[in-house]
């Protein structure tokens, strides 16, 4: 139990390095992907896609840092460390999923690496297993 909020850490670390990286795959994806004669970073609905996530990514962020100041002045208890593996897990799986969704059918096959970072998902959404 002493070693809690550590674990968690990583586990959140893990887990914005999944979502940074799933949105990295996911801009170069649809800045070359053309669709109706125009890029897919072009569609609205994209553009709002992608900001949502990056908003989510820069507030998880931020209490990440948080808890990892906390847990070097040690005054990181195991309730922070349960909001902040709950959250982040949570938003890798989304964040994951909504990235995949901008590949259409191409983010479930093997071909595109977006697929793989469903698989390391920590929910119990039943795409991730």
């Amino acid at each position: 139990m002493q070693e809690l909020p550590r674990e968690r850490l990583g586990v959140g670390a893990q887990a914005l390095g999944a979502v940074e990286g799933a949105m990295a795959l996911t801009l170069a994806y649809v800045q070359q992907r053309q669709a109706f004669g125009q890029r897919v970073a072009d569609f609205q609905n994209t553009r709002f896609t992608l900001a949502e996530i990056k908003a989510q990514l820069d507030v998880a962020r931020a209490y990440f840092e948080h808890c990892v100041e906390k847990y070097r002045q040690g005054t990181m208890n195991s309730t922070d460390a349960a909001i902040l593996k709950l959250q982040l897990s949570e938003l890798q799986c989304r964040a994951v999923d909504r990235c995949l969704q901008l590949f259409g059918g191409y983010g479930y096959t093997h071909e595109y690496p977006i697929s793989r970072f469903l698989s390391g998902c920590p929910c119990t959404n039943y795409l991730c297993r």
